[in-house]
């Protein structure tokens, strides 16, 4: 599905295998994410939701980290 930059040096990377969708943060082990909605994900892991935002054309932009009561916006680079 991706990968989402927050800082230059901060990167996850979406990986779908099957119906399964995993989240590999940089320098992480890769972690299942969980659906609660289309856009809205969880991790069972570690408390931390993921929002993936679409534009006006249904394509994704960015997601947006949810981790520790704060918010950070992970751009589309791939």
């Amino acid at each position: 599905m991706g990968e989402y930059q927050i800082t230059p040096d901060f990167m996850i990377k979406i990986i779908v295998e099957g119906n399964r969708v995993f989240a590999q943060p940089t320098g992480q082990e890769r972690l299942e994410l969980f659906a609660e909605t289309e856009a809205d994900f969880f991790l069972e892991a570690v408390d931390a939701q993921l929002t993936f935002v679409k534009d006006d054309k249904g394509q994704v932009t960015h997601a947006v980290l949810h981790q520790n009561k704060v918010d950070q916006k992970a751009v589309k680079i791939k």
